[in-house]
């Protein structure tokens, strides 16, 4: 995030969007970020990258924790599909 900030790129967002992974943000912080980005940048095209992308990290950590594995995952992950319906 700093070296965009510092480069003064006009798509900081785009810095921001990939220091997640880069930085092994839990799933749950990703698919909110992810869903964030979604609804602040303008470009429709770039706003389904980004859902789709929140989209993928749902549904590969809902495999991961099936439904009734571990309640905290359910809560979770409950509040990011209400976030992604939004969209």
């Amino acid at each position: 995030i700093r070296y965009a900030l510092q480069q003064q790129q006009p798509r900081r967002h785009l810095s921001i969007a990939h220091a997640p992974s880069r930085f092994k943000t839990p799933r749950f912080w990703r698919i909110q970020t992810l869903t964030l980005l979604a609804n602040a940048v303008e470009d429709w095209y770039e706003a389904e990258t980004y859902q789709q992308a929140a989209e993928m990290l749902y549904k590969s950590t809902r495999i991961l924790f099936p439904p009734g594995c571990d309640d905290g995952m359910d809560a979770a992950l409950y509040r990011n599909r209400l976030l992604l319906d939004q969209l």
